[in-house]
């Protein structure tokens, strides 16, 4: 078993910035281990080797193919999701629940997966994040943290910050049940970057989030909801994560 694997997820409109992200971690970041990148239906060419060393010359590079979720494909589905009381370039961004794949059992060939949202800027070498990581955990950053410290997040009560119940859009029935499931004043994490221990992976991980989204099909920003939901109150494995090196 590999111990360490670096994972990304796009689809065609944002292969270029795993581009720019997959080049500042081989240089500026100088690692050197392997990465994975998922795809769905739209880049599924990618798995062929001769097609891929032509649009990214990394020999550290595994293709990955998930069929991109199926209820993405329910009309009905999609419907009610454009109809939610949010900024419609949500809506624009659903390919992101394509990483629930990142709880597949496919992972678990690696002791540690290191997750990063393309288009993401490094500024360092990032042995020091890698070196975060804990067995049998979830690290990743609280949602509202930065901007509390910048002194403009209003909180939902004094000093307690954004809760995953604010993950969801709210006055409707399904999140009256979800409140009455689920302790949703408790603080979340985003999934812009997650370092976890594939041991919190298990046979049915993957399948539990997806009927997650299908129970609470009310996400605000589609992936991050039913993750953090998963990992702080189904399965509760989230530390927060060392924001700084030094100074």
């Amino acid at each position: 078993m590999n111990k360490t694997c670096c994972v990304f997820t796009c689809n065609n409109n944002y292969l270029h910035k795993f581009l720019y992200t997959l080049r500042q971690l081989r240089t500026i970041g100088n690692y050197t281990g392997i990465v994975c990148l998922m795809v769905g239906d739209d880049l599924k060419k990618l798995q062929d080797k001769t097609y891929k060393d032509k649009v990214i010359k990394d020999k550290n590079l595994v293709i990955k193919y998930f069929p991109t979720l199926s209820i993405l494909q329910d009309k009905s589905f999609l419907d009610s999701q454009r109809k939610l009381k949010r900024p419609s370039h949500w809506f624009a961004k659903i390919f992101q629940f394509h990483k629930f794949y990142l709880f597949h059992k496919y992972f678990k060939r690696w002791n540690y997966i290191f997750y990063l949202d393309c288009g993401m800027h490094i500024y360092h070498n990032i042995q020091d994040i890698l070196n975060l990581f804990k067995p049998n955990t979830l690290i990743a950053n609280r949602d509202g943290v930065d901007n509390e410290h910048a002194g403009w997040c209003i909180p939902i009560s004094p000093g307690n910050g954004l809760k995953l119940g604010d993950q969801f859009v709210k006055n409707n029935n399904i999140y009256e049940k979800l409140k009455k499931k689920y302790n949703i004043t408790e603080s979340y994490f985003q999934t812009t970057i997650m370092l976890y221990d594939t041991n919190i992976i298990n046979d049915n991980t993957f399948s539990n989030i997806y009927n997650l989204l299908l129970e609470y099909p009310i996400s605000f920003t589609n992936d991050q909801a039913i993750i953090a939901l998963y990992f702080t109150q189904i399965h509760p494995c989230w530390q927060q994560i060392k924001r700084k090196i030094n100074n």
